[in-house]
């Protein structure tokens, strides 16, 4: 094997990366007012598509009360996914759940991170946790 091991077919082919990300109860609590980053900025020249994201919600014991649905964004606000609806995080007992890509065109920004964030209303109470694997891909325009 040599340098290029890869057959032709996968030449130009972009692999999917993966990453678990933990997100605290005191992050959720604070996901209104401070975005969590799930992947972290590329680097010039590079755009981050946003793939899927499979939540894990760990019930702490109190549920959280309150709060909007949760969305992936880019830095700018622009949303990447679909919605998590809250009650995942309001319920009484270990959830999962799965978030995917819009499949309209989206226009993502170069060297922008993909973070969780919360649009409209803070969460009350509530001691669980997220355990968020993201799939994503990196774009190198350079």
């Amino acid at each position: 094997m040599g340098k290029n091991w890869f057959p032709e077919q996968w030449k130009g082919i972009v692999p999917i990366r993966y990453k678990r990300v933990e997100v605290s109860a005191a992050e959720i609590l604070a996901l209104e007012t401070t975005a969590k980053e799930l992947v972290a900025k590329p680097g010039a020249g590079k755009v981050l598509e946003f793939i899927s994201a499979v939540f894990h919600y760990k019930h702490g014991g109190t549920s959280f009360t309150g709060g909007a649905d949760i969305i992936v964004q880019n830095e700018t606000g622009t949303d990447l996914s679909g919605n998590l609806a809250n009650t995942l995080l309001q319920s009484g007992a270990d959830a999962y759940a799965i978030l995917n890509a819009l499949q309209a065109g989206v226009v993502n920004v170069v060297n922008e991170a993909l973070d969780l964030f919360n649009s409209s209303t803070t969460f009350a109470a509530g001691n669980g946790t997220l355990v968020v694997h993201v799939a994503y891909r990196v774009h190198d325009f350079n």
